[in-house]
């Protein structure tokens, strides 16, 4: 019996190893056909974006987007990730998981102030080299100024919320970094955040950590949690998945699915009964977020500055521009439109807010074809016009010491 029990093992043994093998080469060749699809997408992204601006913007997008394919996330307490580091000539991350701004590593002496400027993927500088990031745009205004002895720190991160961002900065409060002056320039992501979850105020793809949790536990269930581990690999690299999203970053309109997902991108929308004032509340979050900085500002003597950040769907001419199926729905654009004005509505109140809010929300209008990129992210040229927007706030801010700046609440439209 046991010479039965063992062969009949070993037979199954052998069946469940010649499964799983056709199992991975079908799921090799899927994953390499998904990065052959994923590279014409970002040859033809390129393309299309190479063919507005002048000729050294050109080039910087098409560096940048080769770099691209090579960053990487890490693990991040509190904050789920960072940027992992990197070495390149148009992207450069650091052991701490943040960007190079310019002018980092040219100083010989300590700096006389630090400014920390926080936000998504449009901080981080997504389309553009570190030293045309909008902090290192910033940095070069400040020099112009004769500030030439401030140092200018990038922690914009891909995907980032304000959440994260205020996280990002107690943690570096706690080590005993404490800038001069911080400044937030964010908005959109809080908006998609919401949008995907159905809720204001939590990370961009939460359900993806709600679904990984407990995933490797095999202690308490270790049949459920490798089946976890599988279903999770699965929905993070299926094919379905990757292609849906490939075929949209060309301008090929793939149609939504029905059930509720989170991905990266800010077309899936959360599948329930949206509460009507969910616009309202993710401005609401977000100053929650403001008021908290501002106190932790006032207790440790530094000033902190807040822009929302502008996109292509303030200026109706530009917004044309984008091609079909460049990334969002009409039903996600008037939501996006809502979040917006709600903002503008509390930059107009700063005694109610409580903080200072500067909408950059239209300070782009008029721009040339190709100021953006997509839908948020900007090119060189206007990186440099919002960092110019913020260079005053902060040049004030860092001559009268903690005492707070008075930004104009609404930024005039630039030319």
């Amino acid at each position: 019996m046991r010479g039965r029990g063992a062969g009949l093992v070993a037979r199954l043994a052998r069946l469940l190893i010649a499964a799983l093998d056709g199992l991975w080469r079908a799921f090799g060749l899927a994953l390499l056909g998904l990065v052959a699809l994923n590279l014409l997408a970002a040859a033809i992204l390129g393309i299309n974006r190479l063919r507005k601006g002048p000729a050294a913007q050109q080039d910087m997008v098409a560096r940048y987007f080769q770099a691209e394919g090579k960053l990487r996330l890490m693990w991040e307490p509190y904050v789920y990730w960072r940027t992992h580091p990197m070495i390149g000539d148009c992207v450069n991350v650091d052991a701490d998981g943040l960007r190079k701004t310019w002018g980092a590593g040219k100083r010989t002496v300590k700096p006389g102030a630090k400014v920390f400027v926080f936000g998504g993927s449009t901080v981080f500088g997504h389309g553009t080299c570190d030293d045309f990031t909008i902090p290192s745009e910033l940095a070069k205004a400040l020099n112009a100024a004769g500030m030439r002895n401030v140092e200018v720190v990038n922690f914009g991160q891909l995907g980032y919320v304000s959440t994260q961002e205020v996280l990002s900065l107690l943690w570096s409060l706690r080590l005993g970094n404490v800038p001069d002056v911080a400044v937030f320039c964010d908005g959109f992501n809080d908006v998609v955040s919401a949008y995907q979850n159905g809720v204001a105020g939590i990370t961009e793809n939460e359900e993806n950590r709600v679904a990984e949790f407990n995933a490797l536990n095999v202690t308490m269930d270790p049949l459920g949690a490798a089946g976890r581990t599988v279903v999770a690999a699965m929905r993070s690299l299926s094919v379905i998945h990757l292609s849906r999203r490939v075929l949209r970053r060309i301008g090929i309109p793939v149609p939504e699915r029905g059930s509720r997902g989170i991905r990266m991108s800010w077309d899936v929308s959360y599948a329930g009964e949206r509460d009507p004032r969910l616009a309202r509340q993710v401005v609401a979050s977000y100053a929650a977020n403001a008021r908290l900085v501002e106190g932790v500002s006032r207790s440790l003597g530094f000033t902190a500055l807040f822009y929302w950040q502008p996109t292509v769907y303030e200026d109706k001419d530009m917004a044309v521009q984008l091609p079909r199926g460049a990334g969002t729905t009409a039903q996600f654009q008037n939501f996006l439109r809502e979040s917006y004005a709600a903002a503008a509505a509390l930059s107009r109140k700063p005694d109610d807010a409580g903080f200072t809010l500067t909408d950059l929300g239209a300070a782009l209008n008029g721009q040339p074809e190709g100021c953006f990129l997509d839908d948020v992210h900007l090119d060189q040229r206007c990186n440099e016009v919002v960092a110019r927007i913020i260079a005053p706030d902060v040049i004030r801010a860092l001559r009268h010491g903690s005492e707070p700046a008075k930004p104009s609440g609404r930024a005039s439209r630039a030319h």
